[in-house]
């Protein structure tokens, strides 16, 4: 029987080795070691796309965080869009120049 993992998170930082471990985890999700984008006998899943959340920061760029990795499907923001469209959603628009400001707007 053949499985689709639905995401995968690991801790790590921007250290060498945690560069490292990120690089790792990528090269097991393209090759299909990790089954997000081909299932767990190797099969390719057409119309899964990978996306990365970054998440639980302890401090700035220095400290670890969770990097969660998960497929989507090519309709996924669509979807996301046609929330937006009625309510059960909001979308904020951001440059990357401020995140408080930003964080503040979200409030």
């Amino acid at each position: 029987m053949a499985y689709l993992l639905k995401e995968i998170t690991i801790h790590t930082d921007n250290s060498e080795g945690g560069m490292g471990k990120i690089n790792e985890v990528w090269q097991d999700i393209v090759s299909g070691k990790i089954p997000l984008m081909f299932d767990s006998v190797g099969v390719f899943q057409q119309g899964l796309s990978p996306i990365s959340k970054y998440a639980n920061y302890e401090s700035d760029e220095t400290g670890a965080y969770d990097l969660t990795i998960f497929t989507a499907t090519a309709d996924f923001f669509a979807q996301m869009q046609a929330k937006v469209q009625t309510g059960e959603y909001r979308a904020y628009d951001f440059d990357g120049s401020n995140i408080q400001e930003a964080a503040n707007k979200a409030c």
